[in-house]
């Protein structure tokens, strides 16, 4: 591979260029907003003078109101030519020092991506002139109370910015729950009338259907037949005939978009507990619906209250028997439900 030849001779040590000699720009010169020297000075009635440019797009975004002290202000109004300090500034051989030129670039930017806020107006504040106009000082301190001005000002920039830090990683984990939400209702939209439910903690669920038989219910999510299909949910408890089996049956549920649909429902319902290990003894069963039952009318409310399957599906023992292989390694079992609408 060529090297390229290096520019401009040898690499070697450079200085900052030196500031002494230069001669300081007076804080009376100064606009409090962009921190250069007054360019078409305007003064206001509270006594303040502003870049004409700067303060008109400080009224337009800030909402009108003086930067300094917070008076009310009317660009049309309050706002007048200050020639007086404008031929002052002419007559001035005013030298900008690099250093400092590139410190008020950098801090410009930030200010114009950022609402600075009534602390950073009262930092930008804290080099004054004395009474006579003239800086504090030699110009050494000078230089160094500007800096030290510059320096509480970005303390309170970096201080915004952790505020903003937090409020952005509280958005992100907003946005994520919701963009997981979405996805889940998505699916359970666009499932086509199969959908496939986990039933987790299955141990526990029976122990709290036991204890409690006629109350301890466990319902799944709704989900759809098509998009704007019929929409129905599982429910999972046990028999209240024989408290040894477990009961299965689906629900009707209400829908945005009732008033299209044909009532009764009418189709084909499949149910079906997965076998983990061995398909070929998943506990499965395909019935018709039946128009005349309430179970299938239209939904008056949520959820019918009646719903449609088997009162005595499975047996708690052949369930929870580890050879049959219903029940997985995480303790959970799976349950299969396909509707479809004829």
């Amino acid at each position: 591979m060529a090297v390229q030849e290096a520019r401009g001779g040898c690499a070697q040590e450079s200085s900052i260029p030196s500031l002494e000699g230069d001669k300081a720009l007076e804080a009376r010169f100064e606009c409090p907003i962009c921190l250069q020297c007054l360019s078409e000075p305007v003064l206001t009635p509270c006594g303040h003078r502003f870049c004409n440019a700067c303060i008109h797009k400080w009224l337009q975004r800030e909402g009108g109101v003086c930067p300094v002290d917070n008076m009310p202000l009317n660009a049309e109004k309050d706002l007048f030519p200050d020639n007086f300090t404008r031929r002052e500034i002419q007559e001035l051989d005013v030298k900008k020092p690099q250093l400092l030129n590139a410190a008020y670039s950098k801090l410009q930017v930030s200010m114009q991506e950022k609402k600075v806020d009534a602390k950073a107006q009262e930092a930008s504040n804290l080099w004054e002139p004395d009474s006579k106009g003239h800086m504090n000082g030699d110009v050494q301190q000078s230089w160094q109370g500007l800096l030290r001005s510059l320096y509480e000002r970005i303390v309170v920039l970096e201080q915004r910015n952790r505020e903003q830090d937090i409020q952005l990683e509280n958005m992100k984990r907003q946005l994520f729950a919701n963009i997981d939400q979405v996805s889940q209702d998505l699916a359970l939209r666009y499932c086509n009338g199969t959908y496939l439910w986990t039933v987790t903690q299955i141990s526990k669920k029976l122990v709290s259907m036991a204890t409690n038989p006629t109350r301890s219910m466990f319902y799944s999510p709704g989900f759809y037949t098509a998009p704007n299909g019929y929409r129905f949910c599982a429910r999972l408890n046990l028999s209240p005939n024989d408290h040894s089996h477990i009961a299965l049956h689906i629900h009707l549920m209400r829908t945005g978009h009732d008033d299209s649909l044909s009532w009764p429902f009418t189709g084909r319902i499949t149910f079906m507990l997965v076998n983990a290990t061995d398909s070929s003894r998943h506990i499965c069963d395909t019935v018709m619906s039946r128009p005349e039952l309430h179970a299938f009318k239209r939904p008056l409310r949520d959820m019918n209250l009646l719903g449609f399957g088997y009162t005595e599906f499975v047996s708690v023992h052949d369930l929870l028997i580890s050879t049959q292989g219903f029940v997985t390694p995480d303790d959970s079992i799976l349950i299969k439900l396909h509707i479809l609408s004829v």
